[in-house]
């Protein structure tokens, strides 16, 4: 897996030196999930804070009449998580799904 894009966009936040560049890379879990997949659904505990490589993740919530607000479209090179619940460690409120086939890159939580 070539890191190169996720090092560059750490890179606008940040700056790490060889050796956090080599602990950063060893947190993270590819993983090319098909599309219409829940990476996060209501309630699930959060776990991981999903980065796109390629491809769309679509984040909504579902209302109780069924309904589905959209929070927010990740595109290639965006991040995407629900952070209350990542860094609280609560139940998840909005869900995660694909809204085309893309490969991420995931850090769980409890590696931070």
């Amino acid at each position: 897996m070539n890191h190169d894009l996720i090092l560059k966009n750490l890179a606008k936040h940040i700056v790490l030196d060889n050796e956090e560049t080599t602990h950063f890379i060893s947190l993270l879990t590819y993983k090319e999930v098909p599309k219409k997949t829940y990476l996060l659904t209501e309630n699930q505990a959060c776990k991981n804070l999903s980065y796109v490589h390629c491809g769309a993740l679509h984040s909504y919530c579902l209302h109780k009449n069924g309904k589905e607000s959209t929070i927010m479209f990740a595109g290639t090179d965006w991040r995407l998580t629900d952070m209350y619940c990542f860094f609280f460690s609560g139940g998840s409120r909005p869900e995660y799904s694909l809204y085309k086939k893309m490969p991420a890159g995931r850090t769980r939580r409890s590696d931070l």
